[in-house]
């Protein structure tokens, strides 16, 4: 029997995607599936009842969901797989729920008339969607100063100053070809 191994130090992204499976792990000796963060849906069936489980922990818990839209496919959807590790980000994050969901049979896409991946979603733990939508790609500052502003909205803080994103690839995307 031969045991694989690494010549090499793993990739960061695989790194990066190992460790966002790791929470769907929760409950597995009960023969229980828990999604979070990675856990993608199968099919759009399952994207209500992964949102909804977001939503019912948010309530528990008095936090926003953040729900993260991408296409495995896009090279910035990629990219940002390493900003939501970064420190900044990753303090905000503990103030989140967050789910990452596929694009591919996802009603989310069509509900809120995404344009392009990655998109991030922000809901209240009512249910109810904050205002602004997230499409495209941010850096590390920016993402943590746009999440830390939902969170102030939503507490009644007063907003902070969204620095401009200077990074080459602020603001692009993948479009989505999906009918609508």
């Amino acid at each position: 029997m031969r045991i694989l191994s690494w010549k090499f130090p793993p990739p960061r992204p695989l790194l990066a995607a190992l460790l966002v499976l790791l929470p769907c792990c929760q409950g597995a000796g009960r023969g229980e599936r828990v999604p979070g963060p990675g856990a993608l849906p199968r099919a759009g069936a399952q994207t209500p009842s992964l949102l909804a489980r977001a939503l019912e922990k948010a309530r528990k818990e008095g936090k926003l969901v953040l729900v993260e839209i991408y296409d495995p496919s896009c090279k910035y959807c990629r990219a940002m797989e390493e900003v939501f590790f970064q420190p900044a980000v990753r303090k905000v994050l503990g103030e989140y729920v967050w789910i990452k969901m596929g694009i591919r049979g996802n009603p989310l896409v069509r509900r809120f008339k995404l344009d392009m991946t990655p998109a991030l979603l922000v809901f209240r733990p009512d249910g109810k969607p904050m205002e602004d939508i997230l499409e495209g790609f941010r850096s590390a500052p920016v993402l943590a100063a746009e999440l830390e502003d939902f969170r102030r909205l939503f507490q009644g803080e007063e907003e902070v100053e969204i620095p401009m994103d200077r990074h080459p690839m602020a603001g692009h995307g993948c479009r989505i070809k999906e009918k609508r």
